[in-house]
Parts: structure tokens; sequence; C-alpha cells
């Protein structure tokens, strides 16, 4: 296990600040972000307190993927940890070397990346909205274009 060194970067943007990095020693890169929050997503679903709960213990070991591509290459990298706090499931994430470099450049220029979760969730129709009340967890992918606005930040 390889210890960060002292360079570290933030990305910031509204509402939230979204995410930051840390180059580590080994090559690798350590993401931090927004993965879902309750609000409102694009497809007018709405992700429960309790199931943000249950994807907070579920994502630790998942892969992380780029733009949902689930094949070999992929997968860029895992989820090392993830919790809860203010309605917001943050998750952290290991992105292998051979991606680093190039996730590290696009963020130091300003590109825009969000955090998008996939899995196998249950909903209720309510009049607020679709509501998830159960979600069975598959992987969490870095994406241009998240269907949450609360994960992509400038």
């Amino acid at each position: 296990m390889s210890t960060a060194t002292a360079t570290s970067y933030r990305v910031y943007g509204m509402p939230l600040e979204a995410k930051s990095y840390d180059e580590n020693d080994d090559g690798t890169l350590t993401i931090t972000g927004v993965a879902s929050t309750t609000n409102k997503d694009y497809a007018n679903e709405i992700v429960s307190q309790e199931v943000l709960e249950s994807l907070a213990k579920q994502a630790p070991g998942l892969n992380l993927f780029r733009d949902h591509n689930r094949h070999y290459e992929g997968g860029i990298g895992a989820i090392v940890d993830a919790w809860v706090q203010e309605n917001m499931l943050w998750i952290k994430a290991v992105i292998l070397k051979e991606f680093a470099s190039g996730i590290k450049e696009r963020l130091d220029i300003g590109m825009n990346f969000g955090f998008s979760i996939s899995g196998f969730p249950r909903k209720q129709r309510t009049p607020e909205g679709i509501l998830i009340v159960d979600y069975d967890l598959k992987e969490i992918t870095l994406t241009y274009i998240p269907m949450n606005c609360d994960t992509y930040e400038t």
C-alpha cells in the first residue's frame, strides 16, 4: 500500500464540491466524489435515504468503470470506501496507473466528470417522481454524462 504524495488537487463546482484526487507514489490515482444523492435525476428517479445507506455498504470492493463499459478494457479501478453524508453517497476509488495520468490531465484542464451507479433497482411511482426503494448495486462508473447532475461538476 502506498501513501499519497503531498500534491493534492480539488475540482469545484455548483452546488457542491464533487470530487478531489490525490496522486499516489505508485502512479495510481485516488479519486473521491459523489456517486448519488437523494435529489431527482434526469430520469425523474429519486434514491431514498435508506437506499443510499445500502449503496454505501455495497460499493466497497466493486469495480470502477469508464462510461459503463463493463468489458475488461473498461475497468479503470476499484471502489475502496463509501459513505453517506448530507444525503449524498460519497465514494473513494483507486484508479489504475495506466488511466491515472489521462484522468488527471482532463481534470486539470477543467473537463467535467461525474459518477454514475448501475445495477438492479426496485422502484415505486410517487407524485414527486420514481422512488428507488431497493438497489442491487453492480458497478459505479466515471462518465462525462451522469444521470444525477449532483455528481457532475466543473
